[in-house]
């Protein structure tokens, strides 16, 4: 946060703002959710977001090339419990889009595990006692994980005229909150983020070969996130297959959309499905292929990645096989 209010100088906020912007994740200290933010800090990044209120971002990006130094960076955090690194990546993607940025280096991380943050997970009744089973019969509840991914996105044109092949093209991102419950996931909001996702990259819900779910072995969120897969996708959701990789990683929190985008772009290069390990067997409130505990090859030119957080907050991003 210091670093963030250094870099801005009061005077001419607009020359402060870097091509390359930096998009780091601090899950539970976000800088606009329960930061310890100075006032002076709060009033500085105010003032930063009116001034980019008012200005076309492809004038304030001509200033920032003749005043600011190419190997300048803007950083800001996305401060989203469970889906902030996946809503990180879209807003790298819109940025980009918008002339505002070149590049963006966008993801996740997360190091929670000590004691106190497994008794306030367990007081809210989702952890298994045993194994995580996302769509199976018999699920019980999550397992917590660590970890961090980062993906750097630049237009196609860039890295083509540098050679480099990508790995996979961002399409589309689309985002909901419902703001129903804390903990009963809405299948109509996550249902919308599907479909703005689905309309961002120009495609069809039939063009979807694979969708990463979030998937998190509760009872609720599994059934519910079938039940707005189905609202998307209609018949095509009878094929379409839907695992979680959550068994392999645990619920990764603030990193997990970043490390589950990467396995899904993964998937789409490699031609093949990741399972999800420990099935017992089908669930009818899960009636859609979840690719149970054996992976298996397949053409995937499109594939989808959700992540949907505590109190409705969801996000959906599509990829297309690099």
């Amino acid at each position: 946060h210091e670093q963030v209010s250094a870099a801005i100088d009061r005077r001419d906020l607009r020359s402060q703002i870097a091509r390359h912007f930096l998009v780091t994740l601090h899950p539970w200290y976000g800088l606009f959710t329960h930061s310890p933010l100075t006032v002076p800090q709060r009033d500085l990044l105010v003032e930063l977001v009116a001034e980019l209120q008012r200005s076309d971002s492809r004038t304030a990006t001509g200033a920032v090339e003749k005043s600011t130094p190419s190997n300048q960076r803007w950083r800001a955090g996305v401060g989203i419990e469970v889906q902030g690194d996946a809503t990180a990546i879209g807003l790298g993607l819109q940025m980009i889009r918008s002339g505002m940025v070149d590049r963006a280096i966008v993801g996740g991380s997360e190091a929670m595990l000590s004691a106190g943050v497994m008794k306030a997970w367990e007081a809210m009744r989702v952890l298994t006692p045993d194994f995580i089973r996302p769509f199976s019969q018999g699920r019980n509840g999550m397992v917590l994980g660590e970890g961090a991914a980062v993906l750097i996105l630049e237009r196609s044109a860039d890295a083509h005229a540098r050679k480099a092949k990508p790995l996979a093209y961002l399409m589309g991102y689309g985002t909901s909150s419902d703001a129903k419950d804390l903990l009963r996931p809405d299948p109509e909001g996550a249902a919308s983020a599907m479909r703005q996702a689905l309309a961002d990259a120009d495609v069809t819900a039939h063009d979807i070969g694979y969708i990463n779910a979030h998937g998190t072995g509760t009872a609720l969120n599994d059934s519910n996130e079938v039940r707005a897969a189905r609202l998307v996708f209609e018949t095509h959701a009878d094929t379409l297959p839907m695992s979680s990789t959550k068994p392999i990683h645990g619920h990764v929190l603030g990193g997990g959309g970043a490390i589950e985008a990467v396995i899904t772009v993964c998937a789409a290069q490699n031609g093949f499905l990741p399972p999800t390990i420990n099935h017992l067997e089908a669930d009818p409130e899960c009636d859609m292929d979840c690719v149970p505990n054996q992976g298996r090859a397949a053409n995937l030119p499109f594939v989808m990645s959700n992540s949907l957080a505590f109190g409705g907050i969801n996000a959906s991003l599509i990829f297309g096989r690099g």
